[in-house]
């Protein structure tokens, strides 16, 4: 058994670090900062809605847009890097993206237009460029060393080849995307597709690899779209209309991948001192939903004690949070906003839930939001969150006192052999 776990773990590792999928996971998450920032300028000075929740909107969706020719940069970039291979693939993707766009931005107004337009298609646009013209240059690069920036104008030149194939057939990519992706929304929003978008996730995070990087640059604009929906609808006075969207997915990890929120409380009870020490460093980055350390450090990795809760436990949250809106108990997920992830669980629940929500900057706007959410009854969303996370810490609870047991029995086996060889020494 221990071959066999040893075999995939190598195994996982050889995948986690392919250039394509590391290229894959740091172009995107790298992208979220800049799609972060741009909402910043957008909001002062580009988007013309003067209603405060209206121009959140707008400005959100604006955001989302820069992903698609931040990704085609980034991971263009991060691919060539991780191949060993020096490349300006980034700048012919970019290129290249910039010339699908269905129309060019003459002001600010057109601008916001153009990156709400193209939200839901610029990351696939973008990763798609980003793959096939960084693996142009890298092959060339690989095959030809000496072909310096002959990779890169033949990459470039393949790129308006795309071009030219889609102006010439009258086929707007983008558009395209938006059709196909219209099309799958009713299936996204079923119970079905959320825990095999969860559970693939979580199982990826379980192998070694970052699976909301790889599967979250697949589905963010599916996802985001019922996001969307949902945030025009009660924007007009309507109700939210999908119970799975994008705020849902990312809620299910509550505490990380593995939705691990109890494991750092019962570490640091523990007889063993490296997961005292771990759990210690472990309780705040969990408690804002942050977990790797735990992952890749406790490690969680193909860790067959506690491989039945880490696996299951998102997917109960899923599960009962479905159920719970689709019977009225608790209101719809309405909001996504970058980084909204990372506030504690209870709070995501409430924020996510809660129509018009806003920052509150006085007494009087904080006691106006307090009733939001008291009338629009989100917090008992937050009721049920910390039902949940009672009942995973339950869940973990058996599992983690057997793992303990046993990294408790190997430290005390390695001190008693280090013993024996101390005082073997002594006597030689």
């Amino acid at each position: 058994m221990a071959n066999i776990a040893k075999r995939f773990v190598t195994a996982a590792e050889r995948i986690r670090e392919h250039p394509l999928l590391a290229g894959l996971r740091f172009g995107v998450m790298w992208s979220l900062i800049p799609t972060t920032i741009a909402m910043v300028p957008l909001f002062f000075f580009f988007s013309s809605e003067s209603d405060i929740s209206l121009r959140l909107m707008d400005v959100y969706l604006a955001s989302l847009g820069v992903m698609g020719p931040s990704s085609a940069i980034l991971i263009a970039y991060f691919y060539s890097k991780f191949s060993g291979v020096r490349s300006f693939a980034g700048p012919a993707a970019l290129a290249v993206y910039l010339s699908l766009l269905p129309n060019w931005p003459l002001n600010g107004r057109m601008l916001i237009n153009v990156l709400r337009d193209t939200f839901t298609s610029g990351p696939f646009v973008g990763f798609f460029l980003a793959v096939t013209l960084g693996g142009t240059v890298i092959y060339l690069r690989k095959k030809w060393p000496r072909i310096t920036f002959g990779a890169e104008a033949a990459a470039l030149f393949l790129g308006f080849l795309m071009i030219g194939f889609l102006r010439y057939h009258h086929i707007e990519i983008h558009e395209m995307i938006r059709v196909m992706i219209g099309r799958h929304i009713s299936t996204a929003d079923t119970l079905v597709s959320a825990l095999i978008v969860v559970g693939l996730i979580n199982g990826l995070w379980f192998c070694g690899l970052q699976g909301s990087a790889i599967i979250g640059s697949f589905i963010t604009a599916v996802y985001a779209q019922l996001a969307f929906d949902n945030m025009q609808a009660v924007t007009t006075g309507h109700s939210p209309h999908h119970l799975v969207n994008l705020t849902m997915i990312n809620y299910a990890f509550i505490g990380g991948a593995g939705a691990t929120c109890i494991l750092p409380l019962l570490m640091i009870r523990s007889k063993s001192k490296r997961l005292r020490i771990l759990g210690g460093a472990s309780l705040l980055p969990v408690f804002f939903n942050v977990n790797e350390s735990l992952i890749y450090l406790m490690p969680l990795v193909f860790n067959t004690y506690l491989v039945i809760p880490f696996l299951v436990s998102p997917l109960f949250v899923v599960a009962s949070s479905y159920y719970a809106m689709s019977m009225g108990w608790v209101p719809k997920f309405v909001y996504y906003i970058p980084g909204i992830f990372y506030l504690p669980s209870p709070i995501l629940a409430i924020v996510g839930t809660t129509p018009g929500v806003f920052l509150p900057h006085s007494i009087e706007q904080l006691r106006v939001l307090l009733h939001k959410v008291e009338m629009s009854g989100s917090w008992r969303t937050g009721v049920l969150s910390i039902v949940q996370i009672i009942i995973i810490s339950l869940f973990y609870w058996p599992f983690y006192r057997t793992y303990d047991k046993e990294v408790v029995s190997e430290e005390i086996a390695e001190k008693l052999e280090n013993a024996e060889l101390r005082a073997a020494e002594g006597l030689v």
